[in-house]
């Protein structure tokens, strides 16, 4: 149950959505393809990746981070960045 945005326990259906997107996001194909050839293995990877990540994410922190970054825009600041 809910209350105010503070959960008794954490939504797991938000949790798994959230897991996703994460997993999407940070994903790199090309080197997910190489490292994960098989259908069983990009399996697996999914299961323990949606485990990892659900077991110590909080539904209304991932919601704060998404909302927080929706109008991020650097680009005023890009001449700014060094780097080696």
């Amino acid at each position: 149950m809910e209350e105010d945005g503070e959960y008794a326990t954490q939504p797991r259906a938000a949790l798994q959505i959230a897991a996703d997107f994460l997993i999407i996001a940070g994903s790199a194909p090309l080197l997910m393809q190489a490292n994960l050839a098989t259908r069983e293995a990009a399996d697996q990877y999914l299961a323990d990746s949606r485990q990892r990540i659900t077991t110590s994410l909080d539904a209304n922190d991932f919601l704060y981070a998404l909302t927080s970054s929706r109008n991020y825009d650097p680009s005023s600041q890009l001449g700014s960045i060094t780097a080696r």
